[in-house]
């Protein structure tokens, strides 16, 4: 019987995995169209022309070998070097049931948790987010460490040597994809070990992490010896982590990070995320941990890391991919709990309350995330008082439906139907999760406009910047996404435009030789003020220049021959 459980229960679930996937494909084909932007560059470039591109990438190179091979088998275009990202969003998408089945078993509750953890994974709108983003972190790092997630389960039981040598082997090898997740999923596991006091696995785990890390080491001195990319190529990849004593930056920065990603995951979710965090914490006291606990620790650790040490450029949260599908699980499983044995009628009033909220959502907000992101792209981190106001007000915005919701539907099942009200709740948020998920999506993934690097980017601005570009020909400064898209012969003006620049480099650049496009946006333009606004900058530009925006770009044109002296 149970040989035939697990056979119907595999049938199943590969049946919504399938469906799953291909509303993901069908996400992936209506943003086809839109341009690769920004640091997706590098990565495209990188792995386009390895041989002189290859320090664009300042981590281990599996990623970008990936890239390769997808640029190899289906041309070289950035359409291709998006391939991987979506291929391994639908590994995720199978890998999601081998995890709940490891952590819960193969039991019909197993099951329901399975679908709903990968319905929950699929129309997260991070999911599509991150799929077409051309970067580690949605892509092949969140397969790997998945895996091994899975395989540190499944192996729990076997022989510790044998153990040792599979667990080091999957450490390696998600040290390859990039270094700072690894080692944050293994310190989840080592205070999770020194929580449950577990002495036995967590010296197994010093002995994972030093012969994992040494296979990585080792390894990689061989392939630098062969390639030329060596360790050295790796510390802008720690950049952030000199900012980390800067304690005003954290202020700005953390309310950049954490409430965006809030805002991604949608309230309803955040909340029942905290709920799944508190019972964890509740076991913690209790000292009755249970090995799911640990994926709690895990997302736990990758939220804070990368909002407090390591914060992702304007606040997308794609270094938190790899806790998304484990997030899609921790929920699946506490919604499954709270919704088992609900009668009919409770299904329905939920279906009312969750498409009033889609509806609401959809005519009077729009993006939940366009204002913050706007603060975000115009003034870098800007002021904290005006970004905690213009936060706050959104967040009352989004929470209407939601505290309206969650009121009339308390109403009917704790106190008309008797329903206990923390389950009630619980089972509330998982609904209007839905709605504000399904809202979200539905206004993001046909945008005209960049809902990844640079948030709120007009791609039909973008164009028009690129085709003055092209018209007025020449050498040309401009940000990444206008130069290479144009492909014209210039440079990055992030050399010239930047908060630590002098005015006297751009100065010479334009007394120098002719340039004959300068482009930049009003974020380079706002945090380079001791450059833009300089008067000797102003006067050049004025004299031999012509100013026109296009949304965010800003756009300098020439109109002399010659220097500009």
């Amino acid at each position: 019987m149970r040989s035939d459980l697990d056979k119907t229960v595999d049938k199943g679930l590969l049946l919504h995995v399938l469906l799953a996937g291909g509303v993901l494909i069908g996400f992936a084909l209506i943003m086809a169209w839109q341009p690769i932007l920004a640091d997706e560059w590098d990565f495209y470039r990188a792995a386009a022309d390895w041989a002189h591109n290859r320090a664009l990438i300042p981590h281990p190179q599996a990623y970008v070998h990936l890239l390769q091979a997808s640029l190899v088998l289906f041309g070289k275009t950035p359409g291709s070097a998006r391939v991987p990202g979506i291929l391994t969003a639908l590994l995720n998408l199978a890998l999601i049931p081998m995890i709940v089945k490891a952590f819960w078993g193969a039991t019909p509750t197993s099951r329901r948790i399975a679908v709903v953890a990968i319905w929950l994974y699929a129309l997260a709108p991070l999911t599509p987010q991150n799929m077409m983003l051309i970067d580690i972190d949605n892509t092949l790092l969140t397969t790997v460490l998945l895996g091994f997630i899975w395989l540190w389960k499944r192996t729990q039981d076997w022989p510790s040597l044998k153990r040792i040598v599979a667990l080091s082997c999957a450490l390696a090898v998600a040290l390859w994809t990039k270094l700072p997740t690894p080692v944050v999923l293994i310190g989840s596991l080592g205070l999770f070990y020194l929580l449950r006091w577990d002495l036995h696995h967590l010296i197994e785990l010093v002995l994972i992490t030093a012969t994992g890390g040494l296979l990585f080491v080792a390894s990689f001195a061989l392939y630098g010896q062969l390639t030329g990319f060596t360790f050295a190529f790796f510390g802008p990849a720690f950049g952030n982590l000199s900012s980390t004593g800067d304690f005003r930056g954290l202020l700005l920065r953390v309310p950049q990070t954490m409430g965006v990603f809030i805002m991604w995951l949608s309230l309803p979710v955040t909340a029942l995320l905290m709920v799944v965090t508190l019972q964890t914490v509740v076991r913690v006291f209790k000292r009755q941990l249970e090995d799911r606990d640990f994926l709690v620790m895990y997302t736990a650790a990758v939220v804070a890391f990368y909002a407090f040490i390591m914060v992702p450029a304007w606040g997308y949260p794609r270094y938190h991919a790899p806790a998304i599908p484990v997030i899609a699980v921790l929920v699946a499983a506490l919604l499954v709990q709270v919704s088992e044995g609900l009668p009919r009628k409770v299904w329905y009033l939920a279906a009312v309350l969750g498409v009033a909220c889609l509806v609401y959502n959809l005519t009077m907000i729009g993006d939940p995330l366009w204002d913050l992101y706007t603060l975000t792209f115009e003034t870098d981190l800007g002021d904290l008082t005006q970004r905690l106001r213009e936060g706050m007000a959104m967040l009352v915005r989004i929470s209407l439906p939601l505290v309206m919701g969650l009121g009339i539907g308390l109403l009917f099942l704790a106190w008309r139907w008797k329903m206990p009200w923390q389950r009630a709740g619980m089972y509330l948020l998982g609904i209007l999760a839905a709605a504000s998920m399904a809202s979200t999506l539905a206004i993001q993934i046909p945008a005209d406009y960049s809902t990844r690097y640079r948030y709120t980017y007009r791609y039909a601005d973008l164009f028009r910047v690129i085709d003055t570009v092209k018209a007025a020909g020449g050498h040309t400064l401009a940000i990444k996404d206008v130069l290479y898209d144009a492909e014209v012969p210039g440079e990055e003006i992030y050399t010239y435009v930047c908060p630590a620049c002098s005015p006297q480099r751009l100065l010479d650049k334009l007394h120098g030789e002719q340039v004959d496009t300068l482009v930049w946006t009003t974020k380079e333009d706002n945090r380079s003020h001791a450059v833009t606004q300089a008067p000797e900058v102003r006067e050049a530009l004025a004299r031999c220049y012509q100013r026109v925006d296009y949304g965010v770009f800003i756009t300098y044109r020439r109109t002399s021959d010659g220097p500009c002296e």
